[in-house]
Order: C-alpha cells, then structure tokens, then sequence
C-alpha cells in the first residue's frame, strides 16, 4: 500500500517546516490456488446425473485478505449431469490480483438401456403361398438418458415376407453414451396347407390269353404343393407292370408335404374274363350187367 513519511525541521529559535513523502508498495504477485483431482463418478440409478461433493479449492497470497469464489459449474454437493462438466474457482487478492484453477467432473452413464420385445408370433401360411406376410409392434426402450434408439440387426422387417418356419427377429437398444441391450422374438409361418395329388383314370384291360390276370402299366401320381419338398408314394395296390386278377383292384397313393401334410387318391384297374371257356366231349361206352342196367 502507500505509506506517508513526515520530516520536520526546527531552528534554534523553534520555528519549523515540514515535509512529507509517500512509499508506495506494490503487490505484484498474483495468489495461488489450488482446485481439487478431477473426479469421475457413476450416474445415479435410473437417473441422467449424480449428486457430487467435492472440496473448495484453497488460496494463499503474501498478503492477506484472499478470496475464493466459484466462476463456472455446479456447486459441491449439487447433481451433475451425464458427461464431463467444469468447474472453476478464482481467488482474489486485497491488490485485486487473481488466479483461477479448474477441475471436470465427469459422471459416466453406467447403465444399460432396457429393451422390451413382442411376444412370439405364429402364423399359417398364405393360401397357395410358402409364406405370411407378417406384421409386429416395434420394439420399445428406455434408458436412463435421453437419446435412447432401437435398430433391427436379424429378421425381417414389420409387415415384410416371412418364410413356413421359424425366423427370429432381434433388435438391439443403443443409448446415448453407446451402451446396448437386445431382444428377441420369433415368427413361426406352418404350412397347415394339404399337397395336391393326381392319380391317371382309372383303367380298363382285358385278360392276357389264357390267363386270369393281366400284366398293367400305369402313370405314378402326381404331387403338388404350396411349399417345396413335396413326396408322392404308392400305399396301395400292385406296382405298375406288374398282374392285376381279374376283377377290379384299387391302387392308392399318398403325398406328403415338408410340412408331413398328406393328400390320397385312388384309381382302379379292372381286368376283363373276355375269353370263353373251352368245353371237350368224350363218347363212352359202357356193358349191361346182369340186371340188364
């Protein structure tokens, strides 16, 4: 500060004069400060922010009468939200010289998001068709951060195509700070549809000569379906080429679908006795006995 020096002078008589001076002292130095470590710390338990105490900074100056007051962030004990925030503090001295110092307190979100799923969904296939066009709720998350997004990484999307079977569909949360949750549900198509089978006309053959059956080639049936992977099978009656008796006989076959769904029909084969049987005579001869008979 400034400081007054004061002389007198006196002569022999006692007369006097006075002067004075002044010494101006300067404080140039700038007080220290000191803040706290930065500090991290998880966000509280479903909250976006945690409440977060620290210590005030400390100053000191060569003179005294320093101050410290806070300039930027929360102060100690308030919430501090997700994220990285500063704090600072200036000191001030008596001079009016400052010094600052700054800390972060970064409250890391922990916490996954929650994701929730439609239930599994099961469906017929369309008419004619290996497949279901089928439709779902997307899927919902929270967090607890805002900034939370649902993506479908498996699966068809909603109202898409689905093939007979079981498709799983997943969708995965992503929250602000990159954490992640996933569900999943399925979508089963069944092919409750029954294949589609021809089998030939029924037939009509005359017996083989001098016999009383007939050797009968015939066509197989034919099998279709609304899925592939369709089987047709021969569950009754001779093979084809092989005798068929006279009289009629009725051969059946069976197709299966992927599904195990089945579909039967039938044809005859009727084998004629077209030929006359063969009558021979014999002339006898025979003697009366004694009874004249």
């Amino acid at each position: 500060g400034t400081t007054t020096v004061t002389y007198v002078a006196t002569d022999a008589g006692g007369r006097t004069a006075t002067c004075s001076f002044t010494v101006t002292v300067v404080d140039n130095q700038n007080p220290a400060i000191t803040c706290p470590s930065n500090i991290t710390t998880n966000a509280a338990n479903g909250t976006c922010a945690t409440n977060v105490t620290y210590a005030t900074p400390t100053a000191t100056d060569n003179c005294p009468g320093v101050t410290v007051a806070r300039t930027a962030g929360p102060a100690s004990g308030a919430s501090f939200p997700v994220g990285t925030t500063t704090v600072t503090h200036v000191a001030t001295d008596a001079g009016g010289r400052t010094a600052t110092c700054s800390f972060t307190v970064t409250v890391v979100d922990n916490q996954n998001p929650t994701i929730t799923c439609p239930s599994n969904i099961s469906a017929n296939a369309a008419n004619g068709q290996c497949s279901a066009n089928v439709s779902y709720t997307t899927p919902t998350a929270t967090d607890n951060c805002p900034g939370v997004t649902v993506a479908r990484t498996a699966g068809p999307a909603s109202g898409a195509n689905f093939p007979v079977g079981t498709t799983t569909v997943t969708h995965v949360a992503t929250d602000a700070a990159g954490r992640t949750a996933t569900c999943s549900f399925t979508v089963t198509v069944v092919d409750n549809q029954n294949p589609s089978l021809t089998c030939p006309s029924n037939m009509t053959v005359n017996a083989s000569n001098g016999q009383c059956a007939a050797n009968v080639t015939y066509s197989a049936a034919t099998v279709s379906d609304n899925c592939p992977g369709a089987t047709v099978a021969q569950t009754g009656g001779p093979a084809s080429g092989a005798s068929f008796p006279v009289g009629i006989t009725t051969v059946t076959f069976t197709g299966t679908d992927a599904a195990s769904n089945t579909a039967t029909c039938t044809f005859t084969v009727t084998v004629v006795d077209n030929q006359n049987p063969t009558a021979v005579c014999q002339n006898i001869t025979i003697q009366l006995n004694s009874s004249g008979n």
